[in-house]
């Protein structure tokens, strides 16, 4: 059964169809040549003279036609580690963080000043005589209004943080975030670290839709950030959830996979020539698919390029150059 159809190599075209005109008028010539030396009539046995090289010209134009062997890349089948993951990217955030609101009107003294620590239900501010506290121990990290100003009840007035308990908040859409929960892997890259990798793990998934600041609806989900790694509230992280893995897979490029009629195929190498292969796949991730059936490891694939190829066809090997 047909594929896909086979590309020419241009260069190639042009120097057999070169050749072949060359080759064709110079066994006309020489039949030329043998009809003026020998006349039909004089010499029967030069119709079978001329007859031959009439063959042997129409077999060597065949020839010439064949196309040669398709140079094609290819990659062999192994075993090693498939992942199927699930991109992400977040923020910074503290884990513990509280609004401190005004429950009486007046004027705001301020107690602490911004970035300074506090103790839990240590007062932070007077307002009306009242004194405000801070349910949390952890960090003034921002004054929502300036010291002396009239208030009005329910006002939020102050932000505290405990920036010692820090994750990475990330938002995750509908179609996503049934893929996900408690406690599964993540690999991290964090801006600030370039090439480096961290691990955490899955905290905690919203049962509730929430919105961003930019107004996109999603579900909060909260990762956890590496051990003994400097980090600031703000800073930006990208990762992988690990959804499934699989360590030792029969596994080959995606390159080399093309789809039809439902099903994935590869052009295996056998023999020299191109072999379209069925092929059943599991996991997949950005490199590999693992494969369930119909490839061996040590077993060679064509990473096609967009040739177009033909079950059957003649193909000569180069192989895939790492990068």
């Amino acid at each position: 059964m047909e594929l896909k159809k086979l590309g020419k190599n241009t260069k190639g075209t042009f120097l057999r169809s070169f050749g072949i005109f060359f080759f064709i008028g110079g066994a006309f010539v020489n039949v030329g040549k043998i009809w003026l030396k020998y006349k039909p009539q004089q010499l029967p046995s030069s119709r079978a003279s001329i007859g031959g090289l009439v063959l042997l010209a129409l077999l060597l134009t065949v020839w010439y036609l064949l196309p040669g062997p398709t140079e094609v890349e290819t990659v062999a089948v192994d075993q090693g580690p498939v992942q199927k993951d699930l991109w992400i990217s977040g923020e910074v955030k503290t884990k513990r963080q509280i609004t401190i609101f005004s429950s009486l009107p007046g004027p705001i003294e301020w107690l602490v000043e911004e970035g300074q620590r506090v103790s839990a239900n240590e007062a932070v501010a007077q307002v009306g005589g009242q004194s405000l506290t801070s349910s949390i121990a952890g960090q003034l990290i921002e004054k929502k209004v300036v010291n002396g100003s009239w208030v009005p009840p329910g006002t939020p007035l102050a932000e505290v943080a405990d920036p010692s308990d820090l994750v990475i908040q990330a938002m995750v859409d509908e179609t996503d975030v049934l893929k996900l929960s408690q406690g599964q892997p993540v690999l991290w890259s964090l801006t600030g670290y370039s090439g480096e990798t961290f691990t955490g793990k899955v905290l905690n998934i919203s049962r509730m839709v929430s919105r961003d600041h930019e107004g996109n609806k999603g579900f909060r989900v909260l990762l956890s950030v590496p051990p003994q790694v400097k980090l600031y509230v703000g800073m930006t992280a990208e990762g992988r959830v690990i959804l499934e893995e699989t360590e030792d897979a029969v596994r080959v490029s995606v390159d080399s996979l093309w789809d039809t009629g439902g099903d994935t195929y590869v052009y295996a190498l056998r023999g020299g020539r191109a072999a379209a292969v069925k092929v059943d796949v599991g996991l997949r991730d950005d490199n590999y698919a693992q494969v369930l059936s119909g490839l061996q490891p040590g077993d060679r694939v064509i990473i096609p390029h967009g040739v177009q190829l033909t079950s059957g066809q003649s193909v000569r090997s180069k192989t895939r150059t790492k990068t």
